[in-house]
Formats: structure tokens, sequence, C-alpha cells
């Protein structure tokens, strides 16, 4: 048994150092959430614009992609899905700010924002405490 998980280990160890890395790059988000990504409500006064993504090195057999950002520390039971988009087709590398957007129908051909565990589609940013806020803290 331990000869064959090593095996397994080590066909993955060569599989994954062949393959290009994928990777995920956010020009809006720079390291943190801005003023424009945080929510509108919850006692914050942000934007509530999604941030654009970019990426790179998707496998050549995908199919589509999704995108999904969930905040953990949300004081709900479950945490909070804050975006979830999915159906991006695999020829897409990028969706622009404000993707979410759904008067201005920015999101790739295809693709959809799927519903979250507040009751609403599209992007809900985060809402941390009121003190932390943009709005209250002036940051």
């Amino acid at each position: 048994m331990k000869t064959l998980i090593f095996t397994i280990a080590t066909l993955v160890i060569t599989g994954f150092a062949t393959a290009q890395t994928f990777t995920l790059k956010s020009t809006d988000l720079g390291g943190q959430f801005v003023y424009a990504q945080f929510a509108n409500g919850f006692g914050c006064k942000g934007e509530n614009v999604s941030p654009e993504l970019n990426w790179e090195n998707a496998p050549k057999e995908t199919k589509s992609i999704a995108a999904a950002m969930y905040d953990s520390d949300a004081p709900t039971d479950r945490g909070l899905w804050q975006w979830v988009v999915y159906n991006i087709p695999p020829s897409v590398t990028s969706l622009v700010s404000d993707s979410s957007n759904f008067t201005e129908n920015k999101l790739p051909k295809g693709a959809t924002n799927g519903l979250k565990n507040i009751g609403v589609r599209g992007y809900f940013g985060a809402s941390p405490p009121a003190v932390d806020c943009p709005e209250v803290s002036k940051i």
C-alpha cells in the first residue's frame, strides 16, 4: 500500500511539474479590498463593484470556468458567498471590473451570475464591522 501511494504521488507531482501553473490576478484588488469592492449595505457604504479578474494557463481540457468569492467570517451560520459566476467559456481569460452589473451586461457571453446564499444574484461586496468600513474609517 505504501508503494502505491508513493507511486500515485510521484505521478501527480510529475504531472504538475510539466504543466504550466494556473494563475489568477486582479489589478483592482492589489492585495486588499478597496472602497469600490465593499458592500453597499450592512453598515458599509461601498460601491459594490465586482473586481476585475484575469487568469492564465487553464488546463487545455477545460470545458468552462467558474469564479467564486466566499467570506467564511461573515456573521451568518455558514459564511457568505459574495460572488459566484459560472459557465465562463474556456477561451475567456478575464472578467472586467463591475462585470456582475446586470444593467450593463458585462459578463462574457454564456456566463451566469449564480444565486448566493442571501437570495440574490451578482456581486455583494465585503461588509466588515462598521468601524472597519471605508465610509466610517475614511481609508
